[in-house]
């Protein structure tokens, strides 16, 4: 509600970009033609949903893996009052057994962290996201 320019919204964006992701020690993790995450941003909010699929596995090591967001997490001098830092889980179906993961992000960060040892990734499974985060 409200009539004055301090409601006015004037940042509306969706789009798609295409999702990136890598162990917590730099390796690239292969993923499928289905990679297509999809945003829209109003305001400072973001919200991000989509399916990634994990391409043809062979060895992979590190504590968790990493995938790309569209924009920049809210920075530290924000944090207090548009919680910049955030979490929450992902479903991740490894050949039908489906399974909740934690995911985290921080300040001023392109990428959030998915604590799942990347070691156990497999062929073809995938990672179902749907999350909200602020930017400056």
């Amino acid at each position: 509600g409200g009539t004055g320019t301090a409601n006015k919204l004037d940042d509306y964006e969706e789009g798609t970009f295409t999702a990136l992701v890598t162990t917590s020690e730099g390796g690239v993790v292969p993923l499928t033609t289905i990679k297509i995450l999809s945003y829209t941003k109003i305001g400072r909010k973001v919200h991000i949903q989509g399916m990634i699929r994990l391409g043809t596995i062979s060895s992979l090591s590190g504590a968790f893996f990493q995938i790309n967001l569209p924009f920049t997490t809210a920075s530290s001098s924000t944090i207090d009052l548009y919680a910049g830092r955030g979490g929450g889980g992902i479903f991740y179906n490894d050949a039908g057994t489906i399974s909740v993961v934690p995911f985290a992000f921080s300040e001023s960060q392109t990428k959030f962290n998915v604590h799942k040892d990347s070691s156990t990734l497999g062929t073809s499974d995938d990672l179902q996201i749907s999350f909200s985060y602020f930017t400056d």
